[in-house]
């Protein structure tokens, strides 16, 4: 999946290019959960992918890694919550390395309300 500043609104993306030329871009890791499970939480998206999409929301690993050091439980839950969500959202899924603006935490696209 290929989500990028041209996903999101010119105003959300003027916000998210403010808040990360000034130093005070909250990183997804520091957001409040709205859903906690085992290994991963749901989150507002709070720079969302608003040209296309009414609502986006992440999935994210409650802990630092990289994609290729989560553990086999991690990844058992993570397909179990896609399938889970899949049910209420229509686009879930992640970027690609080159694509991703945080390498840091593991985290999963909900979208839904494509405009």
């Amino acid at each position: 999946m290929k989500l990028g500043p041209s996903d999101r609104s010119k105003a959300t993306q003027a916000l998210y290019q403010k808040a990360h030329d000034e130093g005070t871009l909250i990183g997804i890791e520091n957001e409040p959960s709205i859903v906690d499970h085992w290994y991963w939480r749901l989150i507002v998206n709070r720079y969302p992918y608003d040209e296309r999409w009414c609502t986006s929301m992440l999935l994210v690993l409650k802990r630092k890694c990289t994609w290729d050091e989560l553990t086999d439980k991690e990844v058992l839950e993570r397909h179990q919550l896609e399938n889970h969500y899949l049910e209420a959202f229509d686009k879930v899924g992640r970027n690609g390395k080159n694509m991703s603006s945080v390498h840091h935490t593991p985290h999963v696209h909900l979208l839904q309300g494509k405009k």
